[in-house]
């Protein structure tokens, strides 16, 4: 009798997930990414997987759909047309805009069906195009617009933790930004599709108030612009915004509620279900076809047409198709992380099924299994994306989805409906806006009172390959075991607690000392972390720029400054330090120059004392010590500030075994040089005041002869810095030296002996990752 189980069943999925692979590794070969700690061990079990149970069907099916993938990204669009956008080529182009956003400086307007003027003829471009306006314009989705411009350099993120800018556009298809010179013609077009939605919002904007508005219109319409951002905030680290984007929930919303009115008009079967597909996608037509939508519609309209045809519904199957329905699109899909929660969540509520009918069939299912069975696969899977894109994961406050989903779903009929009788006048409509902002006011305080709890969302930081390895190997004993409680439960247990103790003795055997130097524009900021995970942070950049300490504080999996230090209190150097101590970072203490006095600081201390942040002022001569690291003032020697702002920088000399480095903040080389007179070689040179002609000293290069300088500059800065009298001085003086306006963020790691240096922008350095003898005094 032939084994079974050398048939392939769900040919499709395999295909997909063939597909996937081949989108993967096409991606990294055409960005010359040919090792991968992660992809090719991963490539490899699946095949050996495949090829032991299946032997050629399974192994073949992918093999060649990963040909398809690899394939189709090298005659992608993205790729075929990018050589007309070479950075700086003028360029005239007509498109349909389908987006607006409105930025601090001015708008960002993509747009589609795009023909471009190539000298006597015109060219039909496949992609979409990003257009950079200075100014806030009365353009808007639909309308046609002629512009002539300058193609913008598209750069990648800055930090390690930044946003990837690039990425982002493959994944909406753009393949260029136009920095816009002259709009040359606008054609207002309003569709009666426009003209819905702009009554709908209009709508919206009488029935509720405040951020109740941007919570309905994102909430029923997709429109997120009017979205406060501290609502934003809470709502992702609650692990509830899935509610605020459309998606499979919304989706499932609209079927079940069309489908129980359908059923009680008395309709039949098949004119139900014909309606529920018609109205869905209706409902994706009209809330802009987001790609979480698509993925939802997709999936419920295949699961309609096997009801339908009386087959048997199949999750899996409907998933792959409904993904390679995007994918064979839009490819780079598959790197949007709002792609991957939607498509990961999916193949979580899948196994919980699976798993949940496997105990019911066994008759092993108990009530606490009811419980925690929706919820664990969910929490596990999407654990993954998470931790990657936003390093944290909710926790227990995931669990507010048990309460959220229910009360959202009452939410969202409500909102229609009472969205459709304010449109008819009827005043009924403005009594159930009252009950549901009252209702939006309750979730907003439970979110927030669950948030304060400790463990309610758990920062990790970004995993590395064998992180995500090893949590892969978790999950899949884990869910494995679940699947077969009862059975050889002990050894799943083990099997899980030994990989688990792995991964927390990754995170917490001792590292080297980590020193990043960030991109913050035209300011400083430097991240400390000590081989004990302590961490120590040296000014923060102008306002807004808090957050780019932030995000990398969790990169790294920090939620806590142990000594926050304020070279002095110029906004270049303080603004975001204010903002850090505003935020949901922990600072246990703050260090500040004992001559520095202005405006900014009396703000600064302020905040201190509004969080009952401990203030300590240095001068010469004072210490601080965490473990083997120590922190030695050199200067101000002075109590008395000095009229130049600058000169009342607190210098630190930074000491750990034999490395040394000198953070100098914006000191002057004309103030108090003979602090410098007793310094011996150093390891580290932190240049003065963003590499100003006044900042750094022949005669200081020659005393403390870095291994290393840094220059914190910012991208086409306004004051020419670093300026070539320092360069020069660098060169000739024979000191390897890197400026974050080119290379974006840098960090030595060093165990005290020998120190590596690495680079955010390593396209540009081809000597990232270069390794020296560190030396100090």
């Amino acid at each position: 009798m032939e084994n079974k189980s050398k048939y392939l069943t769900r040919p499709i999925a395999h295909m997909t997930l063939g597909f996937i692979i081949g989108i993967i590794g096409g991606n990294m070969f055409l960005n010359e990414k040919y090792v991968s700690s992660f992809f090719i061990p991963g490539l490899l079990s699946v095949g050996a997987f495949y090829y032991l149970k299946y032997r050629y069907k399974g192994l073949m099916i992918i093999l060649i759909s990963s040909i398809a993938g690899i394939l189709l990204l090298t005659v992608h669009p993205l790729r075929l047309e990018s050589h007309y956008f070479e950075p700086g080529n003028r360029v005239q182009l007509e498109g349909e805009v389908y987006e607006v956003q409105n930025t601090a400086y001015g708008q960002y307007i993509s747009i589609k069906h795009v023909t471009l003027y190539k000298e006597k003829h015109k060219v039909q471009l496949r992609s979409s195009l990003q257009l950079s306006v200075n100014t806030v314009n009365t353009i808007t989705p639909y309308d046609w617009v002629d512009v002539r411009g300058t193609v913008e350099a598209i750069e990648g993120a800055m930090n390690p933790s930044d946003f990837n800018d690039i990425t982002y556009l493959k994944t909406k298809n753009i393949v260029g930004r136009i920095k816009v010179e002259e709009i040359l013609t606008q054609d207002v077009k309003t569709p009666w599709i426009e003209k819905l939605q702009n009554k709908l919002k209009s709508k919206l904007d009488e029935l509720f108030q405040g951020k109740d508005q941007g919570i309905m219109k994102a909430l029923l319409l997709g429109d997120d612009t009017a979205l406060e951002a501290s609502t934003d905030e809470i709502y992702t680290d609650s692990g509830i915004s899935h509610v605020l984007c459309i998606s499979g929930f919304h989706v499932s919303v609209i079927a079940g509620f069309l489908l129980f009115v359908m059923g009680q008009l008395g309709m039949g079967y098949t004119p139900r279900y014909l309606i529920v597909l018609l109205g869905i996608w209706l409902y994706a037509y009209l809330t802009g076809w987001g790609v979480s939508t698509l993925r939802a519609t997709w999936m419920m309209s295949f699961l309609v047409i096997g009801r339908l045809i009386w087959e048997e519904e199949d999750g899996w199957i409907n998933l792959a198709l409904a993904s390679l329905c995007i994918l064979i699109v839009q490819p780079y899909q598959l790197f949007a992380v709002g792609f991957q929660l939607s498509f990961l969540a999916m193949v979580a509520i899948i196994i919980s099924q699976i798993i949940i009918e496997h105990l019911e069939e066994e008759k092993k299912m108990k009530l606490w299994h009811k419980w925690l069975l929706p919820w664990l696969p969910i929490q596990l899977i999407l654990s993954l994306p998470l931790t990657y894109h936003f390093y944290q994961v909710p926790f227990l406050s995931s669990l507010l989805n048990f309460i959220v989903i229910p009360l959202f779903s009452l939410i969202m009929i409500g909102g229609w409906g009472c969205l459709l009788m304010g449109l008819f006048g009827w005043p009924l409509g403005y009594l159930l806006a009252s009950v549901i902002s009252l209702l939006l006011q309750v979730i907003s305080i439970m979110v927030r009172l669950v948030l304060s709890v400790p463990l309610s969302t758990i920062c990790v930081g970004r995993p590395s390959g064998i992180e995500l390895l090893l949590y892969i190997i978790v999950i899949g004993i884990f869910l494995y075991g679940v699947w077969g409680i009862g059975n050889k439960i002990k050894l799943y247990a083990c099997s899980c607690l030994l990989t688990l103790s792995l991964i927390v003795g990754i995170k917490v055997i001792p590292k080297e000392l980590n020193v990043a130097f960030l991109y913050v524009g035209q300011g400083d900021g430097s991240v400390i972390i000590t081989p004990k995970g302590q961490v120590i942070v040296i000014d923060g950049g102008k306002t807004g720029k808090g957050g780019v300490i932030e995000r990398y504080l969790k990169y790294k999996g920090k939620t806590q400054i142990d000594m926050m230090i304020l070279s002095h209190s110029d906004e270049d150097h303080i603004g975001g330090l204010i903002e850090l101590i505003s935020g949901t970072i922990r600072v246990k203490q703050v260090c500040i120059s004992k001559s520095d006095e202005s405006e900014n600081l009396v703000r600064f201390k302020e905040q201190c004392r509004r969080k009952e942040i401990p203030i300590l002022a240095m001068g010469r001569g004072d210490q601080l010590v965490l473990g083997d690291l120590k922190l030695t003032a050199l200067a101000p020697n002075f109590t008395t500030p000095k009229e130049i702002a600058n000169d009342n920088s607190l210098v630190c000399m930074l000491q750990y075994k034999a490395f040394s480095a000198l953070f100098t903040g914006d000191k002057s080389k004309d103030s108090e040089s003979w602090i410098y007179s007793q310094l011996n070689p150093i390891s580290i040179l932190k240049i003065s005041h963003h590499g100003s002609r006044t900042g750094t000293s022949k005669e200081l290069l020659l005393k403390v002869n870095p291994v290393y300088a840094m220059i914190s500059c910012g991208r086409q800065n306004r004051y020419g810095h670093p300026h070539k009298e320092v360069t020069d001085l660098l060169t000739e003086n024979h000191i390897t030296y890197s400026q974050t306006n080119e290379t974006g963020a840098v960090w030595i790691e060093t165990n005290g002996y020998k120190m590596k240096i690495n680079k955010q922008r390593e396209d540009l350095e081809h000597d990232a990752g270069m390794l020296f003898t560190a030396r100090g005094r």
